[in-house]
């Protein structure tokens, strides 16, 4: 592996994602006062996913084709012009139209630069190279919220989204100085989308793995768009809620390398990634009967351990499956099962919330989580540890 690109690209991301980070809490907060219902407030972040999955399919192809680094440097500039421009948003439709073109800009960064990782990735070491890279995604979006409730309660809303506009410029500039652009030589072959699509279908483990990332993303949704508001609604204060949306992605990124390691060297992959949705599953459902700091804090524990557990597995059965097929076609069908999920969870939950109440929403999804664990079961079973 090229230490030297691995520690560059692992910089960027990072320094992008504590961007991303620190507006995290304050996206729901910023569309409740704009007057969003629950239904609005569930397309604010469903058009950022919808924008990134429609996008991703066309950019993970053409950097197959054209190499990595142009679209992570675009990308990120444009992350800086869309962070100012929330500030200067006063309806909920505008706050949609932003939240469009940031998914269009976050298709560029984070699905091609988990393809260049894997490129750099070593045979046998899958789980804990691209474990390791993950950290500077969990990372970033762990200490962010964080930052984000501190900045905000110290000075103003307008700290915070500017820091996302310096982060990414900061971003931006050291990956055009000092990333390398991929050689086609080093590149795997670019496969036409929908070919590479009938290809994933027949393949049982990696279907698997993309329905594991859709599921899962259930939980990831319900706790980003919809978290912020139960724990205010229990007396939590904003910076309380940056605490709890840390801790569950900063122990996630603290264990990937562990765990990654792990599963290089069991190769159950498989079983780590179904153990991960059963906690999952567990821990979002039990939100709602809990009303205490240190009780959430706990259960957001839970949710970074299962979050450690399965996705190292899971990124090391797609970037073997990058090898043959297409590594940025392969991590934009990775990304494009999240996304679908991100479209889904936060409609889904905004729904839950206006017909039923709140707290309706952690107990059907975990529901959900759980039904999705069983079907995964079924999707992989008899399968080996890896594709």
């Amino acid at each position: 592996m090229n230490e030297r690109s691995f520690w560059i690209l692992f910089f960027t991301v990072f320094a992008a994602m504590l961007g991303l980070g620190i507006i995290g809490p304050l996206m729901p907060l910023l569309a409740n006062r704009l007057g969003a219902t629950g239904t609005a407030l569930g397309l604010v972040f469903s058009g950022f996913s919808i924008a990134r999955t429609l996008t991703m399919p066309l950019v993970g192809h053409q950097s197959d084709r054209l190499g990595r680094k142009r679209f992570i440097v675009v990308g990120l500039l444009i992350y800086s012009l869309i962070s100012v421009g929330y500030l200067f948003s006063h309806s909920v439709l505008e706050l949609i139209w932003l939240r469009v073109l940031h998914g269009m800009a976050s298709a560029m960064v984070i699905p091609i630069a988990m393809a260049y990782a894997g490129e750099l990735a070593r045979k046998g070491q899958e789980g804990e190279t691209m474990g390791t890279f993950s950290m500077a995604t969990m990372a970033g979006l762990g200490v962010g919220p964080l930052l984000g409730g501190v900045f905000t309660d110290w000075l103003g809303q307008e700290a915070a989204f500017l820091s996302l506009t310096a982060l990414a410029l900061i971003a931006a500039g050291f990956g055009y100085c000092f990333l390398p652009e991929t050689r086609r030589s080093n590149r795997s072959p670019a496969i036409p989308f929908f070919q590479g699509l009938q290809r994933i279908l027949s393949h049982r483990a990696v279907l698997g793995v993309l329905w594991f990332r859709f599921i899962m993303t259930l939980a990831r949704g319900t706790i980003i768009s919809f978290f912020p508001l139960y724990a205010a609604s229990v007396g939590m204060s904003l910076a309380k809620i940056g605490i709890l949306l840390s801790v569950n992605m900063l122990l996630m990124s603290l264990l990937q390398k562990c765990f990654g390691r792990l599963t290089d060297r069991t190769g159950h992959r498989l079983s780590f990634i179904q153990a991960g949705m059963i906690l999952a599953a567990i821990s979002l459902a039990l939100i709602p009967s809990f009303h205490q700091f240190w009780q959430l804090f706990l259960l957001n524990v839970v949710m970074g351990l299962a979050g450690a557990l399965a996705f190292p597995a899971a990124i090391a059965l797609m970037v073997e499956y990058g090898r043959k097929r297409g590594m940025g076609s392969a991590m934009a069908y990775f990304n494009m099962a999240l996304s679908t999920g991100m479209i889904l969870a936060p409609l889904l939950s905004g729904l839950i919330m206006d017909v039923f109440y709140i707290e309706a929403i952690f107990y059907i999804n975990g529901s959900l989580i759980g039904l999705g664990g069983i079907i995964f079961f079924l999707l992989t079973h008899g399968l080996r540890g890896s594709s």
